[in-house]
């Protein structure tokens, strides 16, 4: 499988629409290993809110509702002859975790996080000091038709009907 992941940095700001970052920065695609497992080194992104001013700020302000979005990491996971799946992991102890204005929030989405692990054997990713420590599997159901296990670009995906 092919796992593409993404998620905000410091401020809060993506790849191709934050000023000063670098294309690509903080995404990754991650080809899996045989048994069908990844991993990547990053960093636990903080929680953002939308800009202050703008249409959707005002839009916001006019529904009396915030716009923050709490912590969270964006994968994308596509296999021959399986569904692909976009979503999105939260992660614990955001004071927004319970009030996305997204709606993007599930249970089965906030992960678990072990903090202060032992370096040893993660050496290969750089890693030399203790460090916070995520699993997370993903399962991708079978493909009903050829035409649903075919990858769609984010425009053929909103075209799309079901």
């Amino acid at each position: 499988a092919m796992v593409d992941v993404w998620h905000a940095n410091e401020k809060g700001g993506y790849s191709h629409f934050f000023p000063g970052m670098q294309p690509y920065e903080l995404r990754r695609r991650i080809e899996t290993d045989a048994k069908g497992f990844y991993r990547f080194r990053s960093f636990l992104p903080p929680g953002y809110a939308i800009p202050p001013t703008g249409p959707v700020a005002e839009l916001f302000a006019a529904l009396g509702r915030h716009g923050q979005r709490p912590a969270h990491i964006h994968f994308l996971v596509a296999a021959p002859g399986m569904r692909t799946l976009t979503t999105q992991v939260n992660i614990p102890g955001d004071s927004y975790i319970d009030d996305d204005f997204a709606f993007a929030t599930r249970d089965g989405l906030i992960v678990s996080l072990e903090r202060n692990v032992a370096p040893k054997g993660y050496e290969s990713l750089g890693i030399t000091a203790p460090f916070t420590r995520s699993v997370f599997n993903f399962v991708l159901p079978r493909a009903a038709s050829a035409d649903e296990a075919l990858p769609l670009t984010r425009m053929e995906r909103v075209a799309t009907p079901g």
